[in-house]
């Protein structure tokens, strides 16, 4: 997939981003969590003051990613994301990453992570870390494939279930 474009989101993308947000996390989560739940983290979290809070702020860019003419996922950086052992490094996170399902096993995950990794170079940052559901199997296998380690466990709360995430990093440079 040799047509995989990356551009920075803006305001005028909202109803975008929050539309390919419902669509791949309910495509990711559904079959293994609650609608009810589900339901309450979609409410919560996809809407278009959070968006538009999100853009606004220095410290968070969002991505969209795109086929040819079609928009198929996006990623969502957080600058300056320190945690726990983290704080000797100029951290990104990578808050979300989300492709539509029928784009996956394609390489754009690996073009997206490269894409990362370039970016943060450029820009002074030294490592990415991320957090990625315990039982997200090709998630975690594809992030250790890229190279990231684990390092960490932490709690993520969908609706009212309280499950654990598992933390990647990977240094780009000491």
């Amino acid at each position: 997939m040799s047509k995989i474009k990356f551009r920075v989101a803006k305001d005028g993308d909202i109803d975008l981003l929050t539309e390919l947000s419902v669509r791949t996390f309910s495509e990711t989560f559904s079959a293994s969590n609650t609608a009810e739940n589900m339901k309450k983290y979609i409410t919560a979290h996809f809407n278009y003051p959070s968006f538009r809070s999100e853009l606004e702020s220095d410290n968070i860019l969002y991505f969209i990613i795109s086929h040819g003419n079609v928009d198929i996922g996006y990623f969502k950086l957080r600058l300056n994301a320190y945690f726990d052992s983290l704080e000797s490094y100029n951290p990104v996170e990578i808050a979300r990453l989300y492709i539509l399902n029928a784009y996956q096993r394609k390489g754009i995950g690996t073009k997206c992570i490269k894409y990362i990794i370039d970016l943060c170079l450029k820009n002074g940052y030294n490592l990415i870390w991320l957090a990625v559901w315990e039982h997200n199997h090709e998630a975690i296998a594809f992030y250790k494939s890229m190279g990231l380690i684990k390092f960490a466990t932490k709690p993520f709360k969908l609706g009212d279930d309280i499950q654990n995430d598992y933390c990647y990093k990977m240094i780009l440079s000491e």
